[in-house]
């Protein structure tokens, strides 16, 4: 079995990974895991003093839930309280209600399983019916009680009699699992052995002996922990160089690594985390040379215990692994050892999305900070959404933080949508927020057209890159090359780091570039779109040597 985290709907079954240990910083106690669902949802407070461990106690004695999400940039998430509480506590501090955010990748689809595959049957009703999760040496294993029939009120209370087909969707594509009945039988036992990390969702269909259909479903998610363990980077097969340069070749950043191929740029991913031991990645992880791995003590004092790759901000460890697949395909977009635009750029790996492809905002916010005070030059964001007013503070929260990014002279490259949407009319967050170190990428074809799904504004987007289409997918880094080296991707969250390793080609070139010029050097270089109208501020495709020749 994988070794790693495995969790059945929203229970534990195992924790494989370091555990942190006490350190100097006071609110260490209060570092927890990620919300997973919406109930746990609490506020998320800034304040601009360090927050103490007594205020953090005062909350909790009165039956608060403390979370310290990133205590060095004095944010926690409260749960339970009032706003006047929390006012009281943190008198002038940013409060916003924490939720959650999804991926811009355009294939993510939910799970949609077919449970009607036998012609006689018309139609199948679905039960909460509670499946008994457990672990063995041969894998996961569920089971069908009598008395969980009798627990749902269904008028069948025994097995006898009862066909019963367990079907498994796996994590897509990877995955073998593919939606196929496991087995039509009475066995009221399925034994899983998992095959890649990810979310699994396992169907049990029941028909009574009157032919009467009844399914009930649940879903468990497996992520894994790895030491970084350098390997010697191998060169891609011809055969298939042409297509992982596809996204290189089309901005022309190939042409400019006789200048550069990005030395001295940091590109931090904030995403599903990146298989730091991928073949083509890890030689260009960024370690920590403060931090010792795996002696369970903060060595650099910054308050994360043995982030020597990273930070994974959703199970707060020092393994950034990623479980989705999404994170590892942005880093090996930007910053692919043999074919990223910058390979020589370094990879910050942080973990702020769940293995289902969904985070919460505090940890992208953490993991924002995070990537500055750990040195990046660029950030990639491929997550985002619509804009509603009564997100106010959450708009708040990240114009606070591209305020400190850009006194950093940090460049912060943010994925526009996949929704097809003009974003001058409908905005999105954080892409709606001007600063001169953020940069919005719509997503186009190799030759330079929008795509069918990707957001656009004349105002709001500023550049289009290279983002795959149903035509021609962008072939990168797979999360687990055990089973697959490289995957298709398409989604204006590819655009995203497209450019984001543009910026560091840039930025190593010219050093003393400012973030609003290497913004501009990219927007006024642009290979035009030809289209009416006009789809961003560049209104076309990015072209890296002539953005480099601008002045």
């Amino acid at each position: 079995m994988l070794r790693g985290k495995i969790t059945t709907g929203l229970v534990a079954l195992s924790v494989l990974s370091a555990c942190a240990a006490q350190q100097d910083n006071s609110l260490v106690e209060y570092q927890k895991p990620a919300p997973t669902k919406e109930s746990e949802l609490g506020d998320v407070v800034q304040t601009k003093k360090p927050i103490t461990k007594k205020q953090v106690e005062e909350l909790e004695d009165k039956g608060f839930s403390v979370r310290a999400v990133c205590p060095a940039n004095n944010i926690i998430e409260v749960s339970g309280a009032s706003s006047a509480e929390l006012d009281r506590q943190f008198p002038g501090a940013l409060k916003a209600e924490n939720t959650f955010v999804k991926m811009n990748s355009a294939e993510d689809r939910p799970f949609d399983i077919n449970t009607e595959s036998d012609e006689e049957i018309t139609a199948c009703r679905a039960v909460s019916v509670d499946l008994e999760a457990s672990e063995s040496p041969q894998g996961i294993v569920f089971e069908l009680k009598p008395e969980a029939l009798s627990d749902a009120n269904l008028t069948v209370s025994t097995l006898e009699g009862l066909k019963l087909d367990w079907i498994v969707v796996g994590p897509d594509p990877l995955s073998s699992f593919r939606g196929d009945k496991l087995h039509a039988s009475a066995t009221p036992i399925l034994t899983l052995l998992p095959d890649v990390p990810g979310t699994y969702l396992v169907v049990l269909r029941i028909v009574t002996a009157s032919r009467d259909c009844l399914f009930t479903n649940t879903s468990f998610s497996l992520t894994y922990d790895e030491d970084y363990m350098p390997v010697k980077t191998p060169p891609p097969s011809i055969s298939l160089y042409e297509r992982l340069m596809s996204a290189t070749k089309a901005i022309g950043a190939d042409a400019a690594w006789s200048v550069t191929k990005g030395e001295g740029q940091v590109i931090a991913i904030i995403d599903s985390g990146v298989n730091y031991n991928h073949p083509d990645l890890s030689a260009n992880v960024l370690v920590n040379s403060k931090e010792i791995p795996n002696n369970k003590i903060d060595d650099d004092k910054n308050g994360y215990v043995d982030d020597y790759v990273g930070y994974d901000f959703v199970y707060n460890d020092a393994y950034p692994m990623d479980d989705h697949g999404h994170g590892t395909h942005v880093a090996s977009l930007a910053a692919n050892a043999n074919y990223g635009v910058a390979p020589n750029a370094k990879i910050l790996p942080i973990k702020v999305m769940h293995t289902h492809g969904a985070g919460d905002i505090a940890s992208i916010v953490c993991g924002l900070y995070y990537a500055v005070d750990r040195g990046a030059t660029v950030i990639n964001l491929s997550v985002g959404g619509p804009y509603a007013i009564s997100r106010i503070n959450d708009y708040l929260l990240y114009k606070a933080f591209l305020e400190y990014a850009n006194q950093k002279h940090v460049t912060v490259v943010i994925a526009s949508g996949n929704d097809t949407q003009d974003t001058d009319k409908v905005p999105y967050l954080p892409v709606m927020i001007p600063s001169d170190s953020r940069i919005t990428v719509g997503a186009s074809s190799l030759s330079g057209a929008p795509t069918s799904y990707s957001n656009y504004g004349a105002r709001s987007v500023d550049v289009f890159a290279p983002g795959g289409d149903g035509a021609q997918p962008l072939l990168a880094a797979s999360y687990f090359p055990k089973v697959a080296m490289y995957i298709s991707k398409s989604g204006t969250s590819m655009a995203s780091p497209v450019t984001a390793g543009a910026v560091a080609l840039l930025r190593s070139a010219n050093p003393r570039l400012s973030t609003l010029q290497i913004k501009e050097s990219l927007v006024r270089t642009t290979t035009m779109i030809g289209l009416a109208g006009r789809f961003s501020v560049g209104d076309g495709m990015i072209q890296v040597q002539n953005a480099m020749g601008h002045r």
